[in-house]
């Protein structure tokens, strides 16, 4: 048994949190969960709020599942399967199949990682003047309906809609507020640079400025790159999933007569 899975061991037997990602059409919701008891071939998870005609769905058609947890500074992902219910299984938890292998992604400050339609990441973006203080709540005139493209903790892309004028200009000064679940991360950004689609809309990439060495540049630092890791396992786990659907399509194309 690969070392790595002597994390996933580790984590069970701690009850460890976790997150379980399930197919739902093209995109994947998210749970969160926890380890609750180890097992031979399988391991047990405590139940999930989700519907469970689409849970019996997932068994059935032996879909793979995302799960992700953390293990100290770095995060921990696998892709597996649900297995069905024995009478031994208790009524909030459900098995689910050990993995041939586990993924560890290790924190790189400088990772740019695309944003999914589903990653739940709430970007808000206004114009500031230089003057301006960030923490002062600016005019909702001056909010900009943006789409969070990619991140890291540098800095950032955007998607905006335009009616045929750009919208941002190089070096505007923008403030940012990021958000996901408990995480929010407020940010003094510049545009760095721009691009004008075909379709009217406006690329632009901007720059974080440097937080300052203390306590409250701190915590939004952690608060960034929290947000920032669950993108990167969620685009992981993304092209985890798709390798192995890949795999799966392959395996089960009719052989030549």
């Amino acid at each position: 048994m690969p070392d790595s899975l002597d994390l996933l061991r580790e984590a069970i037997s701690k009850r460890a949190a976790a997150v379980i990602s399930l197919p739902n059409g093209d995109t994947f919701r998210h749970f969160k969960s926890r380890f609750l008891a180890d097992g031979e071939e399988t391991f047990l998870m405590q139940s999930i709020p989700a519907e469970p005609t689409w849970l019996e769905k997932v068994l059935a058609d032996s879909v793979n599942v995302g799960i992700a947890f953390r293990s100290g500074a770095n995060k921990v992902i696998f892709t597996s399967r649900l297995s069905p219910r024995t009478a031994a299984s208790p009524p909030d938890a459900f098995p689910v199949k050990y993995p041939r292998e586990v993924h560890v992604i290790q924190r790189r400050s400088s990772y740019r990682v695309t944003v999914a339609e589903d990653s739940q990441v709430e970007v808000r973006v206004w114009r500031i003047p230089d003057h301006a203080i960030l923490r002062d709540r600016p005019s909702a005139a001056f909010e900009i309906g943006a789409k969070l493209t990619d991140l890291s903790v540098g800095g950032m892309g955007l998607s905006l809609e335009t009616t045929g004028e750009p919208i941002l200009a190089v070096d505007q000064r923008l403030r940012v507020l990021l958000h996901f679940g408990d995480d929010e991360a407020l940010l003094d950004a510049r545009v760095r640079h721009t691009h004008d689609m075909p379709d009217k809309s406006q690329r632009v990439g901007a720059q974080f400025k440097k937080l300052e060495n203390d306590l409250e540049g701190r915590q939004t630092q952690s608060k960034l790159s929290a947000i920032v890791a669950h993108l990167q396992r969620q685009e992981i786990l993304r092209a985890r999933l798709k390798e192995e659907m890949t795999d799966l399509k392959i395996n089960l194309r009719p052989s030549a007569a």
